[in-house]
């Protein structure tokens, strides 16, 4: 598993979580593309919650191990922000590289 923190220019944190080299290359290079929705969406957050954006407050680390499903133990993924611009929290997916397959996920 591969983890990256970016520190903004703004004090802000952005963590880009991947299990290959591969899916890193290709998350930076969405985060890369995508920077300035990125930076508009926190702008947005932090104005209508009054809140920084920066970390998840005091997010509890997962206790035991990992869930598993037909495809075998599943991945943490991290909370972060979606694609759309909308926070999500942090969960178990599937490891199966077909989408169609993959198993429900698990949320923390």
């Amino acid at each position: 598993m591969f983890t990256i923190a970016i520190l903004t220019g703004n004090g802000h944190t952005v963590t880009v979580t991947a299990q290959s080299a591969d899916e890193l290359k290709t998350d930076l290079t969405w985060v890369s593309e995508n920077a300035p929705q990125i930076i508009a969406a926190t702008k947005s957050l932090e104005a209508h919650t009054g809140a920084s954006v920066n970390a998840p407050a005091a997010a509890a680390a997962p206790v035991g191990p990992a869930p598993a499903c037909t495809h075998g133990t599943m991945r943490l993924v991290q909370g972060g922000i979606s694609k759309a611009g909308k926070p999500y929290g942090a969960f178990y997916g599937c490891t199966s590289q077909d989408r169609e397959s993959q198993c429900q996920s698990v949320y923390v």
